[in-house]
């Protein structure tokens, strides 16, 4: 409850538009079915139900119901939804990866690690394939950083922000205003 009413706070400004694609940066997001195992793009609705259904990582985040499925994050089925942005017309994509290696034996000490890697090792490959469909890939360092490292966002944010750099060089190589 409490995550939903930080990310409607966070959206309450567009709360009246329910189709994503109207909004000042179109949207969508994707989620996953987790009767079915079937990928889910999330484009109309409630905004932040819809980023909740996205995020919600098994174990630590309850699926979210929308339209009667029973939803998780997207990452299960596609951690990487290139073909998705293409369909809708995407010119230039840009994609800031933080997805985490595989961890070596050492580090897999507790079921939520162990949880991670099982998904991890479904989606590192398929992105390492649509990484070369991307026009701008940037990975910031934070690979001491896991999906359940809240307490150290501000550190998160900085690493990511040392990245800017990257995206700047990249966007000035395919001539796009910044």
């Amino acid at each position: 409850m409490y995550s939903y009413n930080l990310i409607s706070k966070a959206t309450r400004n567009v709360r009246h538009i329910d189709d994503f694609s109207k909004l000042p940066t179109p949207f969508f997001c994707m989620a996953t079915d987790i009767e079915t195992g079937n990928q889910v793009v999330l484009k109309k609705g409630n905004l932040a139900q819809a980023i909740l259904a996205s995020s919600a990582f098994p174990t630590l985040f309850p699926p979210v119901e929308i339209d009667g499925k029973f939803l998780v994050v997207g990452g299960v089925t596609n951690n990487y939804p290139i073909d998705e942005l293409r369909k809708r017309s995407a010119e230039i994509v840009i994609w800031v990866d933080y997805q985490n290696d595989l961890m070596e034996r050492k580090e897999l000490k507790d079921a939520t690690k162990i949880l991670i890697q099982i998904t991890n090792l479904q989606t590192i490959k398929k992105m390492r394939e649509n990484i070369e469909k991307t026009d701008v890939y940037i990975r910031p360092d934070v690979k001491d950083y896991g999906i359940v490292s809240f307490e150290k966002g501000k550190e998160i944010i900085r690493k990511v922000q040392d990245s800017r750099k990257n995206l700047e060089t990249a966007l000035k190589r395919l001539n796009v205003p910044h």
